[in-house]
């Protein structure tokens, strides 16, 4: 099963096998809100797979192309219940009790690392993928955080281990990439819209000292632009809206070398309570 903002779809499976490969999708965080639910089928079909889509259409593949088709059909319901399409901008997410902080730059390989570290100290982190901007408040796109062998690489211990426990894809030359609840760390992983307190831009220093200092709003906003989806219609309200809601956020370069350093350095951002944050329970005082 997994979660859009106002829909929760559930998957028929034909046999465990197949349900195994796709729960790398799933994901079911909190979200505000009624919500209603829709039924999926997937069946066998002559070796292959056949995903029955809504409305009555259907596709038919491999295990991996019909994960595919039901990210790609996430995307497009999660676009279609935003009003206007919304802004989608790539990024991390941890969302306190008065807002988010949100994470742009090295994604690859720093960002999954950071998040799941910061998810094992108790941080809320609710997302790794994409942030949607709509309305002057932002909310993360409901997904799990993907973790590739890299990244797995620089965690230890108790993360590292609910690492390997979560669903897997193979990738290139069969290094699996993990699909990683923040749940799994114990506490529940709650997406709200709320206005954006920090934006840090990350860097990786690969395992050596980890640094932060005060970045120009512009050089930030160039990092967004990087990796920034806008609607088909409202183009200039929605980039308006954006600017808008950055316009009250402050801007970080965080350079990530150990990540217990990074998060020392994350947890003395200006307006976090460091005792609430290092226990897991968020305030902030704007």
């Amino acid at each position: 099963m997994f979660r859009t903002l106002t829909r929760d779809v559930h998957i028929r499976c034909p046999d465990q096998n197949t349900a195994d490969q796709l729960a790398f999708i799933g994901c079911n965080p909190e979200i505000e809100g009624e919500r209603d639910r829709v039924d999926l089928k997937i069946e066998a079909c002559h070796g292959f797979l056949r995903l029955f889509k809504l409305g009555g259409a259907c596709v038919e593949g491999s295990a991996g192309f019909i994960l595919d088709e039901l990210y790609r059909l996430r995307f497009e319901m999660v676009r279609a219940e935003c009003p206007g399409g919304g802004l989608f901008l790539s990024a991390g997410t941890v969302t306190t009790a008065a807002g988010h902080i949100v994470f742009v730059g090295e994604a690859a390989v720093v960002m999954p690392a950071l998040l799941v570290h910061l998810a094992q100290e108790g941080w809320p982190v609710t997302g790794d993928w994409l942030l949607i901007v709509e309305g002057g408040a932002a909310r993360p796109f409901p997904s799990s955080l993907r973790v590739g062998l890299s990244a797995l690489g620089r965690l230890s211990g108790r993360a590292a281990d609910i690492v390997r426990s979560s669903p897997r894809i193979p990738g290139w030359f069969e290094q699996p990439t993990f699909a990683v609840q923040t749940s799994a760390f114990g506490k529940p992983c709650r997406i709200r819209q709320a206005p954006v307190l920090h934006v840090v831009v990350l860097e990786d220093n690969h395992g050596g000292r980890s640094g932060l200092q005060r970045l120009d709003r512009s050089l930030a906003l160039e990092e967004m632009f990087k990796d920034m989806l806008l609607p088909g219609e409202g183009r200039a309200r929605s980039l308006a809206e954006f600017m808008d809601l950055m316009a009250c956020a402050d801007c970080w370069r965080l350079t990530v070398g150990r990540l217990d350093d990074a998060r020392r350095l994350l947890q003395g951002l200006p307006g976090v309570d460091q005792d609430d944050a290092s226990s897991g329970v968020w305030h902030v005082d704007r």
